[in-house]
């Protein structure tokens, strides 16, 4: 086993442990939370920056509070329902149930993480590169993620890449390269 490996390892521990403490309801009100909210910020932060104008009118990063403040409610209120869901079970003598489906959902989030780490780690790094060569997962991961994205979607895997790549090069070509100093 390289550092690699130890790192899937450690991920998945992680995931698995904070399931079984957690819960379904509350790594699912966690998560919901993210999605939802990242998706009301976005659509929501001109209304709030524009109501805020009225306490606080001159400053800056007005956009960035409104943005992080929409986040921040509806992450709170989200764990906040998976609590409260996580006691009724509690209470219904249904614990039992939520902690298995907390592991289940921990461990679908844990390899849904090792894949896009495997991936970018693909996409930047040579295969040949001994941390992904010497790795005994990784193959393993890249396999499974490569068959996984053919069953559902041919050819995104390569396009991304592409696009991943293209980006880079993109960057890198608009990073002015290094004048030499004609009194030197």
């Amino acid at each position: 086993m390289n550092p690699l490996d130890l790192v899937i390892i450690a991920v998945m521990v992680f995931f698995i442990v904070r399931g079984i403490f957690r819960g379904f309801f509350r790594e699912i009100g966690s998560l919901a939370g993210v999605i939802l909210g990242i998706w009301l910020a976005v659509h929501y932060q001109p209304q709030m920056t524009s109501y805020l104008k009225a306490f606080v009118p001159t400053l800056k990063y007005l956009p960035l509070i409104s943005f992080g403040l929409i986040f921040v409610i509806v992450l709170v209120l989200c764990n906040l329902a998976g609590l409260a869901m996580k006691m009724m079970m509690k209470r219904l003598l249904f614990g039992w149930a939520d902690r298995g489906l907390g592991v289940t959902l921990a461990i679908l989030k844990g390899i849904i993480l090792t894949y896009l780490v495997i991936v970018l780690l693909t996409v930047f790094m040579p295969s040949k590169a001994p941390l992904m060569a010497k790795s005994k997962l990784a193959p393993l991961i890249i396999n499974s993620y490569q068959s996984l994205v053919s069953l559902t979607s041919p050819g995104s895997y390569e396009k991304w890449k592409q696009k991943l790549l293209g980006e880079k090069k993109k960057k890198d070509s608009a990073v002015p390269k290094k004048r030499e100093d004609p009194t030197s």
